[in-house]
């Protein structure tokens, strides 16, 4: 009488599929233990740490203040620092298409295409003219790196993900994130009486 014990035991047998589909869960979990993780308390680069020059880029997203004829809005900017100067490109920007705030020195213009839209010494004063809100268009570059703009008064707990208050904005770091090796602001949002500004950076590095 034959038994069980009579056979030989089966080998179980794995697809080459089901192996390479196991090898790159094991790969994406080593990689993953590896990779840099941000905390959100993580210190922001100091400011002796970033180039003079530098290009960032993402979206903007307004949610205005109840009563502003406005509305909400969302924009693409890419912000180019000069040492003192800087130009800000946006996209979709209130009904006035793709435009340039650009300063030199202690002039500020605004540009769509060929076309100057306005001059004058602050870029928070002209844009506020073309679009009858004031944002703090000046600051951006500052907060984009963690920090309050010079000059004026600020609340700064920590240089990190808490953020501070300036020029009746309260600035709050949401996400950081590493660009080129530096730990910076990835996630940002400022409450004001105009609204409320959220930017989220998808790209930060030295300008070539």
């Amino acid at each position: 009488m034959s038994t069980l014990a009579n056979y030989p035991r089966a080998i179980p047998h794995l697809a080459a599929s089901t192996v390479q589909r196991q090898l790159a869960i094991l790969l994406c979990m080593l990689l993953a233990s590896c990779a840099p993780i941000i905390r959100k308390d993580a210190p922001i680069e100091s400011v002796s740490m970033l180039p003079d020059e530098w290009v960032s880029a993402g979206k903007i997203s307004l949610q205005a203040a109840a009563g502003e004829a406005i509305g909400n809005r969302v924009m693409r900017y890419r912000l180019q620092q000069r040492g003192q100067d800087y130009s800000l490109h946006l996209s979709g920007a209130f009904g006035l298409g793709a435009v340039l705030v650009e300063q030199n020195g202690d002039r500020v213009t605004v540009q769509r295409g060929d076309t100057t839209l306005g001059q004058a010494e602050s870029s928070e004063a002209l844009f506020e003219q073309l679009t009858g809100l004031s944002l703090p268009v000046s600051l951006l570059r500052f907060w984009l790196t963690g920090r309050p703009g010079p000059g004026e008064m600020a609340a700064v707990s920590r240089r990190s993900a808490t953020g501070f208050e300036q020029a009746g904005w309260s600035v709050a770091y949401l996400s950081l994130g590493l660009f080129e090796g530096l730990t910076l602001p990835r996630k940002l949002r400022a409450q004001g009486d105009q609204g409320r500004l959220t930017i989220v950076v998808s790209e930060w590095r030295a300008a070539p």
